[in-house]
């Protein structure tokens, strides 16, 4: 099977899974039918060496009036609606061993989960799972998530858990922040309170532009917040603090450990960017490693002058259209991000 793209680790049976999403079924249909697939997502051990299961997620033609996403939240929007289902799949009533037990016989089935006004839960096929949409896919969706209403205590945990499995994933790089909203159902307004309550009780960190009101651009969960998720006395992490603030051409003010200011040298990039190419030759489902290597190469040499934002922007779309997995650790990485989203900035100015 070719390789999938990751979408998020999440915790199903207080075990760890990642989640990856295939877009070949996105829109079908399911036996002629008038609704279509949303998403079909995998879900592999965490190591990446055994598929567990699948999880088609369908929606009902009769029930495609009562989708409609919040306007005021990203979570259930199409763009990154497999964050949503992903996160939201720990929350239902489908246990790994059901999944596992369907994706072994033959043909490798997948459990349907069909988002519908039928009651929620599994039919007697044991295959399709219906979810009753009430009102609308946000409001079901925060009933399954915080279930009883959203209190502070059930949003910081579930803000907390997205954060630590994005950190167990990926150690060196921050949650984008539009990802993180697109896998809680709040809206982006009580996200954002709740972000800036964990960041000053020093649970969460964040990248942000000193713009009024605060652009937050990507989130990290700290020791003390990790601490907090799991009721340790001590869980002997230790994670630098990061603030970054980005200012002009150059990324400034930028804290490693308790006041210690430095500046982003070329050097860094160069080091990050290394590291990304030696992964790409490394890469064993890559077809066009040499064209995707002189963009990189290409991209990196803009950043470091940092003169051309257009020219930034198009090298990066480029990326993105080549290999997605390398355009979201060029985003995703702290030392990065800065740089590109101050350079896309300056592009709605020119």
């Amino acid at each position: 099977m070719e390789r999938l793209s990751t979408v998020a680790r999440i915790i199903i049976d207080g075990k760890p899974y990642l989640v990856l999403r295939d877009t070949s079924v996105e829109g079908m249909t399911i036996s002629g039918g008038f609704g279509h697939v949303l998403r079909r997502l995998f879900i592999e051990d965490i190591n990446g060496s055994n598929l567990i299961g699948c999880i088609v997620f369908y929606l009902d033609f009769p029930s495609s009036f009562s989708w409609e996403a919040n306007e005021n939240s990203l979570y259930g929007s199409n763009e990154r609606l497999e964050y949503s289902l992903a996160n939201l799949l720990p929350h239902l009533d489908i246990g790994i061993k059901h999944i596992n037990e369907a994706f072994k016989r033959s043909g490798q089935q997948c459990i349907i989960c069909n988002l519908n006004g039928n009651i929620s839960g599994f039919n007697e096929d044991k295959i399709n799972y219906s979810i009753q949409l009430k009102d609308n896919f946000f409001k079901t969706a925060q009933e399954l998530v915080f279930k009883g209403g959203v209190t502070r205590k059930k949003a910081k945990r579930e803000i907390l858990t997205i954060l630590l499995n994005g950190l167990e994933e990926n150690p060196n790089t921050y949650i984008l922040i539009d990802n993180l909203k697109s896998s809680i159902p709040l809206t982006t307004k009580e996200l954002f309170f709740q972000l800036h309550i964990l960041k000053e009780e020093d649970m969460i960190d964040f990248v942000a532009s000193p713009s009024d009101p605060q652009k937050i651009i990507s989130v990290k969960i700290k020791a003390k917040g990790v601490k907090e998720l799991e009721a340790e006395s001590d869980t002997g992490l230790q994670y630098p603090q990061m603030v970054k603030q980005v200012f002009g051409t150059n990324i400034e003010n930028t804290t490693y450990g308790p006041n210690s200011p430095i500046t982003v040298s070329i050097e860094q990039i160069k080091t990050v960017f290394d590291a990304l190419q030696k992964e790409i030759q490394e890469h064993p489902q890559i077809s066009n490693k040499v064209e995707l290597s002189e963009i990189v190469k290409e991209l990196e040499t803009e950043i470091t002058k940092k003169e051309n934002p257009n020219k930034v922007k198009e090298l990066l779309e480029k990326v993105k259209v080549s290999a997605d997995w390398v355009y979201t650790r060029l985003i995703n990485n702290p030392i990065i991000s800065g740089i590109i989203v101050d350079l896309l900035i300056k592009t709605t100015h020119m």
